[in-house]
Parts: structure tokens; C-alpha cells; sequence
């Protein structure tokens, strides 16, 4: 497994998965991770209508149970407090994000198709395509991510794979 460390194992996942931008994600509280409502919050975000609520996926249930219990195990929960910890309790960085990406990615051989490294752009971008090509209307993708509009989604992240072009022809195409 490429993702080691706690801290790996709840970053990757994190944006693989809940589509964060890395600041949105280091400015996660603890509240803002609603287990029971199966909701992840975005309250801090660079624009005002990236403020959402993310459905939470299968993948990031058992990450989330396990850092959760990791930091209750090493004394760095706190009710209120930030969901993404360092060791001493403080909050993450955004670099630490990025350095998480960039270590994680390098370890299991992986860049982007121009050869560049990963980023959690990278991690963000894939999120978006995924939900497009399995089916995801276009507004609803673009309201996760807390774009704007449908435009910023269409642009960058509509890359629809053949197989999902060929279903959507074929299923709007009498027999």
C-alpha cells in the first residue's frame, strides 16, 4: 500500500474521494464530519458557493473511523477542533497536503498522463470525471465540487471515457 502513514491514509481517500480542494480539506472541524447524517461540511471555501455538503461515499467511511480513532488513541481529538491534525495537535498545512500527494503518488509510481506529478488538483479532478462517467448528471457533479457554475465542471472535468459515451448513445437510441 502506498498510503503508510495515518496521515497519508486519511489524505489521499479525503480527496479521492470527497473531492475537496486541499485548503477546504485542512479546514475541516470535527463537526463538519457528520457520521450519522452521512455528510462531510464545507464551510470555508474560496468562494461562497463552495460552502456544501458532500455526501459521504463508502470509500472514506473506514479511513475517517480509523483516523478518528487514531487521534483519540494519541490524545488529538478535540471536539470542536480540526479534523486534520499533525502530531502536536495543531492544524494541518495545506503544504502537508500537497507534500502527502506529491510522497504518496511517488511511492506508488504515479503521475499525471503528461508525466507531471500528482497533486490533490490531480485527486480533485479524477473525483469529478469519475462521477461523470459513472452516470452523475452534470449539476449535481458541479455542486459537489462548489463550482460556481456547470461551465468551470464541463470545462475541466467532463473527459468522458468512450465506454460512458457509447452507454449514454445507446440508452437514448431506440431498439
Amino acid at each position: 500500500m502506498a498510503a503508510r502513514t495515518p496521515h497519508e491514509q486519511i489524505v489521499i481517500p479525503l480527496l479521492a474521494f470527497g473531492g475537496f480542494r486541499a485548503g477546504e480539506a485542512v479546514r475541516l472541524d470535527n463537526p463538519d464530519v457528520d457520521l450519522e447524517n452521512g455528510s462531510l461540511r464545507v464551510l470555508v471555501s474560496k468562494t461562497a458557493r463552495g460552502r456544501r455538503s458532500i455526501p459521504l461515499r463508502p470509500e472514506l467511511l473506514e479511513p475517517i473511523i480509523r483516523w478518528s480513532a487514531y487521534c483519540e488513541r494519541k490524545g488529538l481529538h478535540t471536539a470542536n477542533g480540526p479534523f486534520l491534525v499533525t502530531r502536536s495537535g495543531g492544524r494541518m498545512q495545506e503544504r502537508y497536503v500537497w507534500k502527502i500527494v506529491r510522497t504518496v503518488s511517488a511511492r506508488a509510481g504515479i503521475t499525471c498522463t503528461d508525466g507531471s506529478p500528482v497533486s490533490p488538483h490531480t485527486l480533485r479532478r479524477t473525483f469529478g470525471t469519475e462521477l461523470l462517467n459513472r452516470g452523475a448528471r452534470l449539476e449535481v457533479v458541479s455542486r459537489v465540487l462548489g463550482h460556481a457554475a456547470t461551465t468551470i465542471t464541463e470545462s475541466a472535468y467532463a473527459h468522458l471515457q468512450d465506454e460512458t459515451i457509447r452507454r449514454e448513445i445507446r440508452s437514448c437510441t431506440p431498439l
